[in-house]
């Protein structure tokens, strides 16, 4: 942190699916996207949290809400399980534990 280098590293979930923007095809271009299909791909889709330090540790936790699967369960944003990510001061991955549901925080 105290130099000018800079270093690409992966600060995600080995678990993580890709993400996706939202398709333009499936409404007008004119008018903005539904809040209902905003709602959807939100709950559908994998969604990272920013990435918190630990200075009492020297890590780094990063939150992922996975995606709810499309069919089956009724589309709830609570009902998205949280994972949470560690990385070590150098950002390299040590381990992942899903933590629960949305609901439960």
């Amino acid at each position: 942190m105290n130099t000018d280098k800079e270093t690409t590293v992966y600060g995600g979930s080995n678990e993580a699916g890709s993400i996706t923007s939202l398709d333009a095809d499936k409404f007008s271009k004119k008018s903005a996207a539904p809040n209902e299909y905003i709602y959807q791909k939100a709950c559908t889709s994998d969604l990272y949290g920013g990435i918190l330090y630990d200075k009492y540790r020297n890590v780094y936790y990063r939150f992922l809400r996975k995606a709810l699967p499309e069919k089956g369960v009724r589309l709830r944003w609570e009902n998205k399980k949280v994972s949470v990510v560690v990385m070590d001061a150098d950002f390299k991955y040590l381990g992942e534990t899903e933590i629960g549901d949305l609901n439960e925080f």
